[in-house]
């Protein structure tokens, strides 16, 4: 079954499972799933998951169950991303009823993108912690960091000047013989006046 809409959604799921092996041993399981999450312009993002496996007993075994639980969420602002996100898982047993912690783990990170002149950049951090628990009386943890820097450059391409325009090789038209002009009209003029 599942539940959408635009600021949120749900889903439920059940499944049973039945296998035998080769000695002929039956084994059932059965898995339930709950999921939902919100979502809205403007505030963080949440997500959320309950998950509920258990395993009948049989001849060889007892039966078992281990519920699941993990929620996260995302916020995004203008250069900036906040996420966070817990989980732990529980432990069921026929012969313990009550349910015993065996696992949590939390984590937190943040992410910065920018850019500097030409070159975008981003930064990133992050923090994970997990603890196992084994068994009752023993337990193990463990914590990360983890940063990380990055950056993109990009030259723009040089223009080349553009080339002179060559100077053509034609001559220069010449110019008319004014002079020989002016010396035909002069003589012409005198021929007239002697006459």
């Amino acid at each position: 079954m599942r539940l959408a809409h635009a600021y949120w959604g749900a889903s439920a799921a059940y499944l049973p499972t039945e296998t035998r092996d080769a000695l002929g041993l039956t084994n059932n399981y059965q898995n339930l799933v709950l999921t939902g999450y919100t979502q809205k312009p403007g505030l963080p993002t949440l997500a959320g998951s309950w998950i509920r496996s258990h395993v009948d007993p049989n001849p060889l075994s007892t039966g078992s169950a281990t519920v699941t639980r993990n929620l996260s969420s995302v916020y995004n602002i203008p250069r900036l991303s906040l996420h966070g996100a817990y989980g732990d898982r529980f432990l069921e047993t026929d012969l313990d009823p009550n349910p015993r912690n065996t696992e949590t783990h939390v984590n937190l990170g943040a992410t910065s993108n920018f850019q500097i002149w030409r070159a975008p950049s981003s930064l990133r951090y992050d923090f994970g912690q997990s603890e196992t628990r084994p068994s009752p009386t023993f337990s193990q943890q463990s914590r990360v960091h983890t940063a990380a820097a990055s950056t993109n450059y990009h030259s723009r391409p040089r223009r080349r000047a553009a080339s002179p325009t060559p100077i053509s090789a034609t001559p220069a038209p010449r110019a008319a013989p004014c002079s020989r002009i002016t010396t035909e009209r002069s003589r012409s003029r005198t021929s007239r006046a002697a006459r």
